[in-house]
């Protein structure tokens, strides 16, 4: 599954088509683990579960790529919205987060973007 998703990550440019990316990918991250899991449980040979660690490693970096995309992107919305309002009152703040994309929580908003600062580490 990982090298379809390097295949396909360079055509993630929408909000939509980014946050589907990173919902699949976290799914996906969930089931390499349990894979991992499952491996250690029924003791299989060390190559095996090495070959499992680096596809989960793979999916979390292409994951963590694809959330600094993001954040940047949202950050991008941000920037733009506070320059065309200006300086924004107390009540007028609230207002920033009907500017998101839809399907994009605050919260949401807010991770990609720390994660994107951060420069994914």
């Amino acid at each position: 599954m990982h090298d379809l998703i390097k295949s396909t990550e360079h055509l993630l440019t929408t909000f939509e088509d980014l946050q589907k990316f990173i919902l699949i990918g976290k799914e996906a991250l969930k089931a390499q683990k349990a894979k991992i899991r499952a491996i250690e449980k029924a003791e299989m040979a060390a190559t095996a579960l090495e070959a499992a660690r680096q596809d989960t490693q793979d999916i979390a970096d292409i994951l963590l790529d694809a959330e600094v995309k993001l954040g940047e992107m949202l950050e991008k919305i941000d920037k733009s919205a506070s320059q065309l309002k200006g300086p924004q009152s107390g009540s007028q703040r609230g207002t920033a987060e009907k500017s998101l994309p839809s399907g994009i929580t605050k919260k949401q908003s807010h991770e990609a973007q720390e994660i994107a600062r951060r420069g994914g580490n």
